[in-house]
């Protein structure tokens, strides 16, 4: 058992390591516990001001107000001179709108390289994303052009603002982007300029009409799209269709989910529209994930299979039956 004596050895061991091995150390623990070694000795009283990655995380915290006074707090004391490298903000609940914008500039003004933040926001009144992160000049909203280490993007229930009608993505360093609905009535365009990108999701209502330069490295594209309600099914086929068109020519993997065949199969029962679907010139797998749950018949995604073997002879066929 270590005496009292021990113990202070062992600290005093671990104070004479150089303040970059010590910093190392404290990117591994949360801002909360890295602040709370300031009381160690006189070594550490300044040491966590100079931290290069923030983990600021409400489960840390009783309760909100204590949380969000941390994060004023530790914003306002820290280094200001040094910039960041990642900013991790992590609340389980809602957050001030204001206290956000705040964390935000902070992160932007001292040229962060890596930002998560995982908050909820109240809907009702939305949420602007801080100017220096968010462009928009005209029609266009260009909001991560530059972001250089930018490689994967989930875009999910987002509007546009400021009487802008295109989202142009224009990143060269963009690997896998994700699309998912938007919450505003009027669908938008997107415009890829992504030339290294290799995967593509699409999910749920496909509303939004895509437009692309360049997906000369596009290896996969996973298609879970549904049209939620009858009012929307003309729109939901004309965006799939659209859809298929922009990727034809790119990719090598598609997965379909069981509600993409269902759209489909509503497609080959339409006449002229599904002799829009194009040829996939360079597809060499085609999976399609099957859920119990699924309304589509066997007999409806063999004729889908039937008719897209005809748009993709060289594709190989495999059915993934997925758990709900």
């Amino acid at each position: 058992m270590q005496s009292d004596k021990d113990r202070e050895e062992d600290m005093d061991r671990l104070s004479d390591l150089p303040d970059f091995v010590l910093l190392h150390i404290m990117k591994f623990m949360s801002m909360k516990h890295a602040v709370q070694t300031c009381v160690l000795s006189k070594r550490w009283k300044e040491l966590w001001k100079r931290l290069t990655n923030l983990a600021l995380h409400s489960s840390d915290f009783a309760d909100l107000a204590h949380f969000s006074k941390f994060l004023s707090w530790v914003l306002s004391n820290r280094d200001s001179s040094i910039s960041l490298h990642s900013l991790d903000l992590r609340r389980k609940g809602c957050i001030d709108h204001e206290l956000l914008d705040m964390i935000m500039g902070y992160a932007v003004s001292h040229d962060v390289q890596q930002l998560a933040i995982e908050v909820n926001l109240n809907v009702k009144f939305g949420f602007k994303l801080h100017p220096s992160i968010f462009s928009c000049e005209g029609d266009c909203a260009e909001p991560f052009s530059t972001c250089h280490v930018l490689n994967t993007l989930v875009l999910d229930r987002c509007n546009l603002h400021h009487g802008a009608k295109f989202l142009c993505i224009c990143n060269s360093n963009l690997s896998s982007l994700t699309i998912g609905s938007t919450t505003q009535e009027t669908p938008y365009k997107f415009v890829l300029s992504t030339p290294n990108l290799r995967s593509l999701s699409v999910m749920r209502d496909p509303i939004h009409q895509l437009s692309a330069c360049d997906l000369s490295f596009l290896e996969q594209v996973n298609i879970d799209v549904e049209a939620y309600f009858n009012a929307h099914f003309q729109r939901t086929h004309l965006a799939l269709i659209s859809l298929l068109q922009v990727l034809a020519d790119y990719v090598k993997t598609m997965i379909l989910s069981s509600s993409t065949l269902k759209i489909l199969n509503g497609l080959s029962t339409s006449g002229s529209m599904i002799t829009q679907i194009p040829c996939f010139v360079q597809l060499k797998s085609l999976k399609l994930k099957m859920k119990s749950s699924s309304s589509i018949s066997d007999e409806g995604v063999s004729r889908i299979v039937e008719y897209l073997l005809k748009k993709c002879p060289l594709a190989k066929v495999d059915v993934i039956n997925c758990r709900e």
